[in-house]
């Protein structure tokens, strides 16, 4: 990355080596002894050069630039793990390296601008909280009480956080969300009842209801009809309740109607139950075939009256911050009902895992845990929220006033500029992509036939039981006008 760092910037290495002493009884004046100043001989370089050389030499003179010692040169950088921005390793004699995003791009920077460092770490492990005595915690206290010339981080920003040290220029914009483990598919031995929606199912009994009695009626005023005038009128089906049974399980019948009464009821109801087992089969086959994976918790408040999951929140970061500091609302709950405090939400995947548990933590550490889960197991075994809690802007810190912060910008401004910054991003996490999208979002149910959804199915019912009634009293009329005829 450093490679490509420098190809961004498109510099090349000038080096500047200034031996100086300050004579301890003269507090305004600095005698330069010497310097060797190595350049490429180009004419214009070195005019260049030279001009801002005499700048500097007059602004040491001045007291604008304070030149104590040449420990200046060094620099004690604050630091902390944060996947993938910071990767803190304290080695057996004690020293600190970090590798990441951040620490990369931090470095480089420092280094043109002729900078040596260390790193040290807060032994709390906090970023940085504003404690109820005014004091502050983690690496921004290591700031605040001058024990670090420089946060590494990176650091969210906050207003409260901006009242006590200088932020850089942001180096990436993220939010935080709800870290949680893969959603189960739901097993349910109620599975064969869901193609249909609770209303639809009692629509469909009424109508199946409605039309035993009818038939019933049917029969009842046309037996009663010709019975005392045809020897067999035992032989006359206008209908029989298994029929309606036969042709919804599409199973054979019997015997069928002789009456034209009949035939259209019995017509009637084959189309109906066409329509609905054709209907159903397919919803029901689309439920067996693909489960359903529901997503229980998208926001805050999902989490809360959910209950099934419990919540951590990280130590010492800005959503610690603010959900301590709430007085009310979803904010002060979520605070309160918390069960765990962690320090990292990279370093508890494995328990988001196996205890099922939430972690509330900005995206792009979510996203570089489900890249490195999947590309060790093969697997998805992570989801996010689809709701943010809030966005938040991330950036180094200096203690206010530093010297450091303006010329830091200008080379952070450039790097970011170039595109450095998201291209690292996307590198450490490209494999959540892929999981992101074999979690298919199906809404918060499978596919359900409503009762909008086959009424025109039983209107067509509705409409067959009253065609029926007219061919039944069109069938008594002609039957007694051929006894009177």
């Amino acid at each position: 990355m450093l490679d490509s760092v420098d190809r961004a910037l498109g510099l090349e290495w000038l080096f500047v080596d200034i031996r100086a002493s300050v004579r301890s009884n003269l507090k305004n004046y600095i005698d330069i002894k010497d310097y060797d100043l190595e350049y490429r001989t180009d004419h214009e370089k070195k005019t260049r050069w030279n001009k801002t050389l005499t700048r500097k030499i007059s602004a040491i003179k001045t007291g604008s630039i304070d030149v104590a010692h040449p420990g200046d040169r060094h620099l004690r950088v604050a630091v902390g793990t944060w996947h993938p921005w910071t990767v803190v390793t304290v080695h057996d004699n004690g020293t600190i390296s970090a590798h990441g995003i951040a620490v990369e791009i931090f470095e480089t920077i420092i280094q043109k601008m002729n900078y040596s460092h260390s790193y040290v770490t807060a032994d709390d492990g906090e970023w940085g909280r504003l404690l109820a005595n005014g004091s502050w915690t983690g690496m921004i206290g290591m700031a605040v009480e001058g024990k670090t010339d420089a946060v590494l981080g990176p650091v969210g920003v906050t207003w409260v956080r901006n009242q006590v040290v200088d932020y850089t220029t942001t180096l990436y914009f993220d939010y935080n969300g709800i870290f949680l483990p893969k959603p189960i598919p739901e097993k349910d031995l109620s599975n064969f009842l869901k193609p249909l929606s609770v209303e639809t199912w009692a629509v469909l009994v009424a109508v199946l209801g409605l039309s035993i009695i009818v038939g019933l009626l049917f029969n009842h005023i046309l037996m009663g009809s010709v019975k005392d005038n045809l020897e067999n009128h035992q032989e006359m089906l206008t209908f029989k309740p298994v029929w309606i049974l036969s042709n919804l399980l599409s199973e054979p019948s019997p015997s069928l109607p002789t009456t034209d009464t009949g035939r259209v009821f019995i017509g009637t109801w084959l189309i109906t139950a066409f329509i609905i087992d054709t209907a159903y089969v397919g919803v029901l086959t689309s439920i067996l075939v693909v489960p359903r994976v529901p997503f229980p918790v998208d926001s805050l408040e999902d989490l809360v009256s959910y209950g099934k999951i419990p919540w951590a929140l990280e130590r010492g970061t800005a959503l610690h911050q603010l959900f301590l500091q709430a007085t009310e609302g979803i904010y002060k709950e979520i605070f309160e009902k918390k069960s765990y405090m962690v320090y990292g939400c990279y370093e508890t995947k494995e328990r988001i895992k196996t205890e099922r548990i939430a972690v509330l933590c900005d995206a792009l550490t979510m996203r570089k845990a489900i890249h490195d889960d999947f590309s060790s197991t093969g697997q998805c075994n992570f989801h996010i929220a689809r709701k943010p809690i809030f966005g938040v802007s991330i950036a180094y810190v200096f203690p206010k006033k530093s010297r450091l912060t303006g010329e830091f910008n200008k080379w952070l401004t450039n790097l970011d500029e170039s595109g450095i910054v998201l291209r690292s991003v996307l590198k450490e996490t490209s494999n959540a992509t892929h999981c992101e999208s074999s979690l298919k979002r199906r809404g918060p149910s499978s596919p359900i036939l409503g009762f909008m959804d086959l009424a025109g199915m039983f209107l067509l019912c509705i409409g067959g039981l009253l065609l029926s009634t007219v061919v039944l009293v069109a069938e008594v009329i002609i039957f007694h006008l051929k006894l009177l005829g």
